[in-house]
């Protein structure tokens, strides 16, 4: 009786527990399954973040985007937008809290930044549109640089006015 009470008190469990939102395989047929994370940008276009595995860098996680009418994931490698229709999509089967944080390029990467896998200091995020300087897009985030980087169709985009997506 005393050791269950004072895990309760210091919040600790000795059950371990799943991550909130995780990247699942699509099936056959292509459909996105309904947990998927939906992006709307300020246009009101529907995204979804998607991530291919890449053999020409070494079997490396790379984040694209995936439009619900699309049957491939775009993504973008060495300045150059690809596209693959084997990938994983992001999915929250618990239905955690995700929202859009902006921090100002000082202020580092905020709590509960959603990881993605290229590299250590890579985070999903989404373009601000400042003045027409940018299309709002979601894409990828590199910790440490000026900007942001994101696929539309057949182009690679680069923005400095970003947002994390953050898990609450």
């Amino acid at each position: 009786m005393f050791w269950p009470y004072w895990f309760q008190v210091l919040g600790l469990s000795l059950v371990q527990k799943t991550p909130r939102l995780q990247w699942v395989g699509i099936a056959e047929n292509g459909a996105i399954p309904s947990t998927a994370v939906p992006i709307r940008t300020n246009g009101h276009s529907l995204y979804y973040f998607c991530e291919v595995v890449v053999s020409s860098k070494g079997g490396q996680r790379i984040p694209g985007t995936l439009k619900p009418t699309d049957n491939s994931c775009k993504y973008e490698v060495d300045g150059a937008v690809k596209s693959s229709t084997v990938f994983n999509v992001l999915v929250n089967p618990s239905g955690a809290s995700v929202k859009w944080k902006y921090v100002s390029p000082r202020a580092g990467v905020p709590v509960g930044a959603v990881k993605c896998h290229e590299g250590d200091n890579c985070y999903l995020g989404q373009s601000i549109y400042g003045d027409g300087i940018c299309e709002e897009l979601p894409g990828k985030i590199f910790s440490g640089q000026t900007q942001m980087i994101m696929t539309n169709d057949k182009k690679v985009f680069r923005c400095p006015f970003k947002m994390y997506l953050v898990e609450k």
